[in-house]
């Protein structure tokens, strides 16, 4: 338990840090964000596909936040949110790509970041949910039918 609220917290520390440091161009990371969450809260100025991909870097953040909270818990992580974490990690590392042409103005907030998301998705995957051995699976028509009388 120890070592995940020690992860958790070098996870957190490294997504609220990025947000200090500056990450693209002049802007830092909360800045970033801002831009981000404006174009969310106000789609009229943005292409639709411009809304739905920086938009999602703001949605992308809280979810961030919610999911490295549950790690300071002692309940383990459902594997549904090493799937969101994956999802969400990509969309985060799309950005570069996306960018090659500034590629020199990406400063080290974003790096901060992607790592940050990197590290919590590994981190949702190692300390996810296992499966119950003790449990069987019984198939739903056999659990409805009483058990079959013996001669």
């Amino acid at each position: 338990m120890k070592t995940r609220i020690t992860l958790a917290s070098v996870i957190a520390a490294a997504f609220f840090l990025s947000h200090a440091l500056p990450a693209f161009e002049d802007q830092t990371g909360f800045e970033c964000f801002r831009f981000c969450l404006g174009i969310l809260l106000e789609p009229s100025g943005a292409a639709p596909l411009g809304w739905m991909y920086y938009g999602g870097f703001a949605v992308s953040n809280v979810v961030f936040i919610a999911i490295c909270a549950m790690l300071f818990t002692s309940k383990p992580v459902g594997k549904k949110y090493g799937t969101v974490m994956l999802f969400l990690s990509l969309h985060t590392i799309s950005w570069m790509p996306l960018n090659w042409r500034n590629l020199h103005e990406i400063k080290p907030g974003y790096y901060l970041w992607l790592l940050a998301y990197l590290a919590l998705t590994f981190a949702t995957v190692a300390y996810r949910r296992k499966p119950n051995p003790n449990q069987t699976s019984v198939p739903m028509n056999m659990a409805a039918t009483p058990p079959a009388a013996h001669p």
